[in-house]
C-alpha cells in the first residue's frame, strides 16, 4: 500500500527491485509527458481553460485551406511571363473577384486594368509594422498588422487588429496564407 502511494505521488524508492523500477520509469514518462503538455511557455502548469484554448487554437491551425485565396482590395504580384517583360512582377490591387479563380487587377504603376487568373498572381508581404489581409485558415478574411518574418520557414508572424480575434498574436503563417492591403496613400 505504501509503494501504491508512493507511485501516486510520483516518488522512487530506492531499494525498488528493477522490476518495480522499469513499471515506475515507465508510469513517470507518461506522467511526465502529461506534464509537459500541461505545462505553459513559463513553464507553470495550465489551468483547464487554457488547455482548451491551446486544443482550439490548434484546431485552427488544422482548419482546411481553401483553393481560391484572393480577396478585392489586396495587392498580387504577377508571375507569368506569358503577358510580356512589361506586366512580369508588377504589382496591381484586386479590384474584383468573378468565377472563384478570376480577378480582375488594376496596376499600381500605369493603371492599366487586366483580367487574369489567381494561378499567375501571388501574395505580396509587406515590411514589418504595415497592414496585411489573412487570405486563408482559421483568421481568415481578418485584418492583422506584420510582426516579423521568418524567410528560413517562409512564414510571418501578424497580430491581428480587427474580428472576433483582434490583439491575438498569431504565429507561423505561410507567406501565402496573407497579403499586403491597398491604403490610397
Amino acid at each position: 500500500k505504501q509503494w501504491y502511494q508512493r507511485r501516486v505521488r510520483g516518488e522512487t524508492m530506492s531499494s525498488a527491485s528493477s522490476r518495480s523500477s522499469s513499471s515506475s520509469s515507465s508510469s513517470n514518462s507518461s506522467r511526465s509527458s502529461k506534464s509537459s503538455r500541461k505545462e505553459g511557455e513559463a513553464g507553470k502548469k495550465r489551468s483547464a481553460i487554457e488547455e482548451l484554448m491551446a486544443e482550439n487554437e490548434a484546431g485552427k491551425k488544422r482548419k482546411r485551406k481553401k483553393d481560391a485565396w484572393v480577396v478585392t482590395g489586396i495587392i498580387v504580384k504577377i508571375v507569368t511571363q506569358d503577358l510580356g517583360k512589361d506586366f512580369f512582377k508588377a504589382k496591381g490591387v484586386v479590384e474584383e473577384v468573378f468565377d472563384t479563380y478570376g480577378v480582375k487587377v488594376r496596376l499600381l504603376k500605369g493603371g492599366k486594368k487586366m483580367k487574369l487568373d489567381q494561378a499567375h498572381l501571388e501574395t505580396v508581404i509587406p515590411q514589418v509594422g504595415r497592414e496585411v489581409m489573412v487570405l486563408n485558415g482559421a483568421y481568415e478574411g481578418g485584418r492583422a498588422v506584420l510582426d516579423r518574418m521568418c524567410v528560413e520557414r517562409f512564414t510571418v508572424d501578424v497580430t491581428m487588429s480587427s474580428g472576433p480575434f483582434k490583439g491575438r498574436s498569431v504565429k507561423d503563417l505561410p507567406y501565402e496564407d496573407v497579403s499586403k492591403l491597398h491604403t490610397n496613400d
